[in-house]
């Protein structure tokens, strides 16, 4: 999360350039943090898994946001 939405758009972009090609800007936290995702999920068992592949084999710092 960071205060610029200009930062959180450069994750974006990195995240595609990876091959995460559906990575978006996510909804801005309460504390108006933006925030890049890897992407929307039709299952939330699809964003789990992607969720435990980037800690646990890639050791990226990543969470879980279900939007509503």
């Amino acid at each position: 999360s960071t205060r610029k939405e200009s930062s959180a758009a450069s994750d974006v972009y990195k995240r595609q350039q990876e091959g995460y090609e559906n990575a978006e800007l996510a909804q801005v936290n309460p504390e108006g943090l933006y925030r890049a995702s890897y992407g929307r999920f039709a299952t939330k068992k699809e964003a789990i898994n992607l969720l435990y592949f980037l800690k646990y084999t890639l050791k990226e710092d990543a969470w879980y946001l279900e939007e509503k």
